[in-house]
């Protein structure tokens, strides 16, 4: 069967600042999250944000006295965060309030290099843990009428959705490209790759605006879905070394226009459900 719609979707954040700030009150026996059970030691809650981005960093515990105070400690209690909602992936937690935070902490996620492997020290890449749509977050084990503030701040990303479908071929050397224009530079800070019933030996590489770019990344004979990973490259520190685990780095898989996806060795589209599900986590 001939598939002829172009399934591409890209957002992008509301013209103004690329930062936002979300503030969540936790009250210890109540919970605002849809679906979720109260009880005397449990609150849950949702935040928003208007574009898919990533949470780079969190502060979190009671007021002393007023909302831009030190934050103070909780009796008790179990802070954990996911991604969109409760179904969510879990990407913070703090088991133990008792001790908080007193300043917002850059917070990040494990992070792939340009070759799908757990990024080094010698890898630079962006902080954060990307997101859709914003955040669940809920205590556990708490102490009942307590209240916990917790403070997110994102960083909004232009946001890319793309189905990648072989559409000629056999089985196992099924073939597709496909150009992102973007229209300007920008960096790939992030990605997630859904491989569905496409075979061990497909190949995805990802490059800087055309086929002859530099290759950003490349997953090699591979159908393992890849959760929105943060994705780094070997980065320079101030004399071109290598850099190490201790200097600071951020994402520099930067391409000028846009992005070009070349897949090889996939199935092609004979079923209605062979293709790969590209979401790409863009600072332009």
């Amino acid at each position: 069967m001939a598939y002829t719609l172009r399934n591409q979707k890209v957002i992008r954040p509301p013209a103004g600042k690329r930062y936002v700030h979300r503030q969540m009150a936790l009250i210890v026996g109540t919970s605002f999250a849809q679906g979720d059970t109260v009880t005397t030691t449990t609150a849950s809650g949702l935040v928003s944000i208007p574009s898919p981005g990533r949470l780079v960093a969190v502060n979190y515990g009671q007021f002393d006295t007023t909302q831009y105070t030190a934050r103070a400690v909780a009796t008790s209690g179990a802070l954990t965060v996911k991604a969109e909602t409760t179904a969510g992936v879990q990407i913070f937690t703090d088991a133990d309030l008792s001790s908080v935070p007193t300043r917002p902490v850059p917070v990040g996620t494990t992070a792939v290099d340009e070759g799908r492997a757990a990024s080094a020290a010698t890898d630079a890449f962006s902080g954060g843990f990307p997101v859709r749509g914003g955040v669940y977050a809920s205590i556990a084990s708490g102490t009942e009428a307590e209240v916990i503030y917790v403070d997110f701040f994102f960083r909004l990303c232009t946001w890319v959705h793309v189905d990648l479908i072989a559409q000629s071929g056999a089985d196992g050397t099924g073939a597709v490209t496909r150009t992102i224009p973007l229209q300007g530079a920008g960096v790939l800070a992030a990605l997630a790759l859904d491989f569905q019933n496409m075979p061990v030996t497909t190949d995805v590489v990802i490059k800087a605006d055309t086929t002859d770019g530099p290759t950003l990344f490349t997953s090699t004979s591979s159908n393992t879905d890849l959760a929105p990973s943060l994705l780094g490259g070997i980065g320079a520190d101030e004399a071109a070394a290598a850099s190490a685990a201790t200097d600071g780095t951020e994402c520099g898989n930067a391409f000028m226009r846009g992005l070009y996806i070349d897949v090889a060795q996939a199935d092609i589209y004979t079923g209605e459900n062979e293709k790969i599900v590209c979401e790409f986590w863009i600072d332009d």
